[in-house]
């Protein structure tokens, strides 16, 4: 497991990478947590990354702006940037790990799954799997 800051434009993301025993390439999941949430979500986000690495997936959770670890104001948590963050969290796992590229998977939780819908809305997103769990769907 890795804890590291991610450089994001001016803010700086701080992130957990949870890998498998080996060489890779590994499949890896991107994990958004919900709102007001942070990178564990309790434990939760934890306990769901341990599991991946023991069926050899590489995943990568960030704290959004304002929570957890981030040194950001909460003023800044919002759609855009947590977009931004969770496409930066998957660029830095691509560019210092043995990532496998066809097989990258994107996680939400609440308000993460809402990032995680419209990230994959996107013509260009290079996902093959996404994982909901109580997504908040509905734009308000």
């Amino acid at each position: 497991m890795d804890n590291i800051k991610i450089k994001n434009g001016k803010r700086i993301v701080p992130a957990v990478v949870t890998f498998p025993e080996g060489e890779g390439p590994f499949p890896a999941v991107v994990m958004n947590h919900g709102h007001g949430g942070t990178k564990e979500e309790h434990g939760g986000f934890t306990s769901l990354a341990k599991a991946f690495a023991k069926r050899g997936i590489l995943t990568i959770r960030m704290d959004f702006p304002g929570t957890g670890e981030s040194t950001e104001p909460f003023t800044e948590n919002y759609i855009s940037n947590m977009i931004s963050d969770s496409n930066s969290s998957l660029e830095y796992i691509l560019d210092n790990y043995n990532i496998d590229k066809n097989k990258l998977g994107i996680f939400g939780y609440s308000m993460g799954g809402r990032v995680a819908l419209k990230i994959v809305a996107q013509a260009d997103n290079p996902y093959q799997a996404i994982g909901l769990l109580a997504p908040s769907t509905d734009p308000g």
